[in-house]
């Protein structure tokens, strides 16, 4: 079995901390802004709250100047590899920031698609998962993705078609098209079970979109 808490101590590996956080989700300062190094906008995090991992979807982000710096940054002229040779120290001057909301954790050897009954704590470590926990987290009992109520309400109505394709397409990519079916079969019997017939109607709609290529007319 694979020691998640171990792979998720590695304060190296952290790309950032939560400075934020409630019983629904935590918000996380990045330590660098580049994309190498931070999160997409729908994809998963892990927190590490010492008695379980906190596991997270980023529902929202931004940057802004630091505090004590010009709200509006002065222009540059430059391109992204011109300005990282002239201000190496540009990181420094933004707070790069990610809205995630809570829709599972791991503790005591297994996954949970539901909220922890403890929140994290500020300063707790941040980490991006790799696709074996992300493959564990949906099928290490079935396929399921009960936490689907969760994320829906995380959305607002305009938001959701295009954030839930975003997320979709997401889990597709680190899982490998092996898991497209499956995926969609868990996201078909989670939308069927938690929602009503009018919101049904559009989330078998997302998914056939992004798992089956089935465009609706």
């Amino acid at each position: 079995m694979t020691d998640w808490f171990k792979i998720f101590s590695d304060k190296d590996a952290a790309i950032g901390e939560v400075i934020s956080s409630s019983h629904v989700g935590f918000q996380v300062q990045s330590y660098r802004y580049e994309y190498a190094y931070t999160p997409e906008y729908g994809s998963i995090l892990v927190t590490n709250c010492d008695t379980h991992l906190t596991i997270g979807v980023v529902v929202g982000t931004k940057i802004e100047p630091a505090p004590g710096l010009p709200s509006v940054p002065v222009p540059l002229k430059a391109t992204r590899s011109e300005i990282r040779q002239k201000y190496p120290d540009l990181e420094g001057r933004f707070i790069d920031v990610y809205d995630a909301v809570t829709i599972g954790y791991y503790a005591s050897g297994r996954f949970y698609q539901s909220r922890p009954r403890r929140k994290p704590l500020i300063h707790d470590l941040v980490y991006i998962p790799g696709s074996e926990f992300i493959e564990e987290f949906h099928f290490s009992s079935g396929s399921s993705m009960d936490y689907l109520p969760i994320l829906v309400s995380a959305v607002s109505v305009d938001e959701l078609k295009v954030f839930l394709e975003i997320y979709l397409n997401y889990l597709i990519d680190k899982l490998g098209e092996e898991k497209r079916y499956l995926l969609f079969e868990a996201f078909s019997s989670a939308a069927a079970k938690y929602f009503g017939d009018d919101v049904v109607d559009l989330l078998l709609e997302i998914g056939e979109k992004v798992f089956l290529g089935v465009e609706q007319r």
